[in-house]
């Protein structure tokens, strides 16, 4: 399971549209499958999302609690990678994505997109 927490945003609509954006972007699910902490992917997708932000105010950790790793702080890649991959280990990956905008959050969820899903569902016709 994907979690993806937006902090920061001036409205609640935008940081909903932000996370939905992350945990339905392909390129996340495929990260996420791979362990790969791939933090360009999370914060492509978050602007995709159509929501303005100051990229050199955005900050990005994966895991939770002490497993949490720091990817981007404030605009600076301060990635240790081998720590974020073994946060991606487990059922579970949580991102948090954080602006300067405001004080409103959201929180949404989805899966990873594994080769098995690809398969079934490109055979799959109705």
């Amino acid at each position: 399971m994907i979690e993806v927490t937006v902090n920061g945003c001036r409205h609640e609509s935008d940081a909903e549209k932000i996370a939905r954006a992350v945990v339905q972007s392909p390129l996340v699910k495929a990260a996420v499958y791979g362990e790969d902490p791939n933090w360009g992917r999370v914060v492509c997708a978050a602007g995709y999302s159509g929501v303005d932000f100051e990229v050199d105010e955005l900050s990005l950790s994966i895991g939770e609690k002490d497993g949490e790793v720091v990817l981007v702080n404030k605009g600076e890649i301060t990635a240790d990678l081998v720590k974020a991959k073994e946060a991606m280990k487990g059922k579970r990956v949580v991102f948090t994505l954080t602006l300067e905008s405001g004080k409103k959050s959201a929180t949404a969820w989805g899966c990873d997109l594994t080769e098995k899903y690809v398969e079934i569902n490109g055979k799959y016709t109705t």
